[in-house]
């Protein structure tokens, strides 16, 4: 069986409003634009009004989807979906809550991709 690989694609900043707490766990983080650069020359801006909705679990996971769009120095528009799960022990997860709103949290995400071609070829 050939070992899997992978490479990063892309290496986003994103800048954020203050988090809107809805009570029971749930929240959501609104985007307030940010950039992103990635492999061969692919860089840009994150468009505002993109949203991380986040439901708290009670063992402090955060599960996260992510749906907002990038747009390229190239000027193609590229919509973005992350969906996964944020975990960080309480020590990590009292700095990240300290360095907010500008924070850089790796997390575990599912992200597709939508954009017309030429923008990304499958990888």
């Amino acid at each position: 069986m050939r070992p899997v690989g992978l490479r990063e694609l892309l290496s986003i900043r994103v800048d954020v409003a203050p988090i809107v707490d809805l009570g029971g766990g749930r929240r959501y983080v609104p985007f307030d634009g940010g950039t992103f650069e990635g492999r061969d020359g692919l860089a840009g801006t994150i468009l505002r009004g993109g949203v991380d909705w986040q439901q708290v679990r009670a063992d402090g996971v955060i599960e996260i989807d992510a749906h907002y769009a990038l747009a390229s120095t190239e000027r193609e528009a590229v919509e973005v979906r992350s969906r996964g799960l944020r975990a960080a022990s309480p020590e990590v997860a009292a700095r990240i809550r300290a360095t907010l709103p500008t924070r850089r949290t790796p997390a575990a995400v599912l992200v597709p991709l939508a954009a017309e071609p030429p923008a990304l070829e499958p990888v």
